[in-house]
């Protein structure tokens, strides 16, 4: 038996699809990307893996200002188009 997918949990699982495809795209360690966000790399690392669900408004925040994508596209309402993203997108992480 085929259980059905709720939107809210769809569009949790596609949060943590797109949080592991801007980390891999841009090559980010979950260690830079939690020292920008206030977030744990644990949970970072939980998030990306599925192992998390239904983030909090703040992470959701964050990580959509970190990476300079709306909360439409890190849920999946809008597409992110990784071919015209640059790889070597400039973070600003405040190191030299």
């Amino acid at each position: 038996m085929v259980k059905k997918v709720t939107e809210k949990k769809d569009k949790c699982w596609i949060f943590n699809e797109t949080l592991k495809n801007l980390i891999d795209h841009h090559s980010i360690s979950y260690n830079k990307l939690s020292k920008y966000t206030g977030i744990t790399r644990v949970h970072l690392m939980g998030l990306a893996k599925g192992k998390y669900s239904n983030p909090k408004l703040n992470t959701l925040d964050k990580v959509a200002s970190f990476f300079k994508v709306s909360h439409a596209q890190m849920v999946g309402e809008k597409e992110i188009n990784f071919k015209k993203r640059p790889k070597d997108f400039a973070f600003d992480l405040g190191e030299d």
